[in-house]
């Protein structure tokens, strides 16, 4: 938990939004979820809050950081995938 915590407290100080550059509007607001939810983290991490607690948001970001890479795909992607692909035409 320790190192956990650490490199998120280490992610949200060292986050340089400017040094990013994406293509894709949809990985953009994924990116601004998991921003969103670090900082959630870092603020019950120096809340002391229990660590289970801490893990559900951890998990919230494992959830988007998958519909990134392709690991967790939800109905919206494959909509989004399919309206912009010609197929089977």
């Amino acid at each position: 938990i320790d190192k956990i915590e650490e490199a998120l407290i280490d992610f949200t100080k060292n986050y340089d939004s400017s040094k990013i550059v994406l293509t894709n509007m949809r990985h953009f607001e994924i990116l601004t979820k998991i921003k969103e939810v670090t900082i959630i983290c870092v603020e019950m991490i120096e809340k002391n809050i229990s660590s289970e607690f801490l893990m559900q948001q951890i998990r919230e970001i494992l959830n988007y950081i998958g519909q990134i890479t392709g690991q967790i795909v939800t109905d919206n992607i494959l909509e989004e995938i399919f309206s912009k692909f010609c197929i089977g035409k």
